[in-house]
């Protein structure tokens, strides 16, 4: 595989039980055998990423976000792409119990909202992009 989309799921990630676990594995295979591979994290898979490179980092939210948010973008100089110059907020639909309070390293964070203070987080090398809420 050369690129892998992680999307949303029933699973909570501050929860651990066995379809977490295997989950957790067949993605630490994946990043270890191919170095190339480009990764999109969409809710589930945005805390399953953090997880597994900052162990901690996913904690339950203090209220679950239901509803739509609005994300702020900080991506100014660290995504160059037209689409995110023209955006500067968004409007998205969020639905989680569970949510990132801390950015892996080698990551920078580039959206938060007043529900989630890591809505969007990147990686430095441009390999991941993950994403709290369900664009």
């Amino acid at each position: 595989a050369t690129h892998i989309i992680v999307p949303g799921s029933h699973l909570c990630i501050s929860i651990n039980i066995e379809p977490q676990v295997k989950d957790y594995q067949l993605a630490e295979n994946l990043f270890e055998t191919n170095k190339n591979l480009k990764y999109l994290g969409i809710c589930y898979g945005h805390q399953l990423l953090s997880q597994i490179l900052n162990p901690g980092s996913v904690k339950r939210a203090v209220m679950p976000i239901v509803g739509i948010v609005t994300v702020h973008m900080n991506t100014k100089d660290i995504i160059k792409s037209e689409l995110f110059e023209i955006i500067p907020d968004i409007n998205i639909y969020s639905f989680h119990s569970d949510e990132v309070v801390q950015i892996p390293k080698g990551f920078i964070g580039i959206g938060s909202s007043v529900c989630c203070s890591i809505e969007m987080m990147a990686s430095e090398d441009g390999r991941f992009l993950t994403i709290q809420s369900h664009p």
